[in-house]
């Protein structure tokens, strides 16, 4: 991925595994025995008869094949994928559909797509994303001369210190590349109950760009899709989930939870006039720039207002902040082609009304989590639009009341904040890593009200987003 990106989430490869070992039948051979004839009684020596049983079979347990052979199973239907923003891996599942991670593809809905024989596909659709398992479906309907597409297997089979393969594009800069392949072991299985998510973790070598890749079994069965890593180890999406999460895409079903979060389209305004509810409530647009534009903006509010930029790797680019009120006048250059997000908080502790003028068309990015009531028992899905967003939720509390609230996600870092409208600067309960996760990142927190009252219930993207995230209140 673009070397500006703070954390690349490197190598799911679809993890499909089919049992590389089978068993016996099961049934137990008996020694030979001998068994003596009864037989009428004389001064000889009563004769004796033998039984003797079949010779004893045996269960071949198919050999394993050698890396060559498993690479030369898979590597053919392991695709480049590249966007303005960087590179990924991607699997072809089924006849013209590659599976690969949604972070691979976000935000764009055309990707150029590269087989290893050189097939090219310029312009191929994104359309299907799930940004909680971290997973989307590129269509290259209408392509010729494509491989035929991969087995996904289960592995459910796999035992640990199963020897496995990593097959992607990692760190690549041709433009016609070739997959490269990895050896390791499975390390341990990671499971994310609140998604219904199973992980297999592996000790690969991975590297950007492997993302969306294969996770592949000694019998060349792809058992998961690559798509996480940290140092030292790699995490595949374990491929009987991933199947079962692209079989609901393609029906239509609404699997991760959040609707549609596709960017906003249209010709956009260069002026807004927007209330800032609270210190958490953030407003933000889609600003779409060339490398060397000069981008201009203006917030004026008797408020304390203040606006970022934000480019689509994370970067922040610029902040306007200067003053209690009055006018906030942004100034950056783009650093290079790419939609980039403009947004506006308030260090107020009341709401304020700003007007917002820029030199380049806004497109409102609306957030439906901003503001939503939520109640104990309830479990909630939500989204990091953009990296760094802050969702804000309202539950109202008695006195006494207590409540824990978990938040769990893959491709973000969930911060979760407890606080009152009123209170910036000091939350009343604030956590970012109690709750554990894939890479204990998950937030998890117990809050008892002391006033009743209505308490804003804040979900900030601490690290890495955009995702899917899933928070519990109990």
């Amino acid at each position: 991925m673009n070397p500006r990106v703070r954390l690349v989430p490197v190598a799911l490869a679809v993890l499909m595994l089919g049992a590389a070992c089978s068993s016996g039948d099961g049934s137990s051979l008996l020694d030979t025995t001998t068994t003596s004839a009864a037989g009428t009684t004389t001064s000889a020596a009563p004769p004796t008869t033998t039984t003797t049983l079949p010779p004893a079979t045996t269960t071949t347990v198919p050999a394993a094949l050698t890396p060559q052979e498993v690479f030369a199973a898979v590597s053919p239907a392991l695709a480049f994928i590249e966007t303005d923003l960087g590179t990924g891996s991607g699997v072809l599942f089924r006849e013209s559909l590659l599976v690969t991670n949604a972070h691979v593809v976000w935000p764009y809905d055309r990707v150029r797509v590269v087989f290893p024989d050189g097939t090219e596909v310029t312009d191929a659709a994104v359309t299907h994303l799930d940004e909680m398992a971290d997973l989307a479906i590129v269509d290259l309907a209408g392509a010729s001369g494509l491989p035929a597409p991969v087995a996904l297997g289960d592995p459910d089979a796999l035992e640990i210190g199963s020897e496995l393969f990593l097959v992607g594009y990692p760190g690549e800069v041709e433009t016609f590349p070739q997959p490269t392949l990895t050896r390791g072991i499975l390390s341990r299985i990671r499971t994310i109950e609140a998604l219904d998510l199973e992980f297999l973790q592996t000790d690969a070598v991975i590297a950007g760009g492997q993302s969306g890749g294969a996770l592949v079994g000694d019998d060349g069965i792809v058992i998961g899709i690559s798509g996480l890593g940290t140092e030292g180890f790699a995490l595949a999406t374990a491929a009987d989930d991933v199947l079962a999460r692209l079989d609901q895409m393609l029906a239509g079903v609404d699997v991760d939870g959040i609707a549609d979060r596709a960017f906003p389209a249209g010709a956009g305004e260069s002026s807004y006039a927007v209330t800032v509810d609270n210190f958490f409530h953030e407003i933000a647009w889609v600003v779409d720039l060339e490398e060397g534009d000069e981008v201009i903006v203006d917030a004026d509010s008797a408020g304390d207002a203040a606006l970022s930029l934000i480019a689509i790797d994370g970067v922040v680019e610029a902040i306007a902040d200067e003053g209690a009120s009055g006018a906030e006048t942004l100034v950056a250059t783009a650093p290079f082609d790419s939609p980039y997000f403009l947004t506006l908080g308030s260090f107020a502790t009341e709401p304020i009304e700003v007007t917002v003028n820029g030199n380049f068309p806004l497109l409102a990015l609306l957030d439906p989590d901003d503001g939503t009531f939520v109640e104990p028992g309830e479990s909630i899905n939500g989204y990091a639009d953009y990296p760094g967003d802050v969702d804000y939720y309202l539950i109202d509390l008695a006195a006494g009341d207590t409540i824990t609230v978990f938040v769990s996600a893959v491709l973000m870092d969930p911060e979760l904040i407890i606080d009152l409208a009123d209170n910036p600067f000091d939350p009343l309960a604030a956590d970012s890593d109690s709750g554990g996760g894939l890479f204990g990142t998950d937030a998890l927190l117990t809050f008892t009200a002391e006033t009743d009252a209505t308490y804003l219930l804040v979900v900030a993207d601490a690290f890495f987003g955009p995702g899917g995230y899933v928070m519990t209140i109990d």
